[in-house]
């Protein structure tokens, strides 16, 4: 199970050097009996921050069977959750 306070302590660990992030987001997929959540950092335009060799968005992606019910209230009745 995902929780908001693994989330949070790995936007705050691991914020990237370089082009400081104004946001983080958690994103949510449905798959059979289980969600992908992928933790992202934003720039300034809301865009996923890159690592600048690999071009591949800067975070982790995560397949668990749920979220906690933090994060579940949070989602509401969308898949994005945005961290100012």
């Amino acid at each position: 199970m995902l929780s908001y306070r693994e989330v949070v302590g790995y936007l705050a660990a691991n914020r990237p050097a370089g082009p400081a992030p104004v946001r983080g987001a958690l994103l949510r997929r449905r798959r059979t009996g289980a969600w992908v959540f992928r933790v992202l950092f934003l720039d300034e335009s809301g865009e996923p921050l890159t690592d600048r060799t690999t071009h591949r968005p800067l975070g982790y992606a995560v397949l668990a069977r749920d979220c906690d019910e933090e994060l579940n209230d949070m989602f509401g009745d969308k898949d994005l959750i945005v961290f100012e």
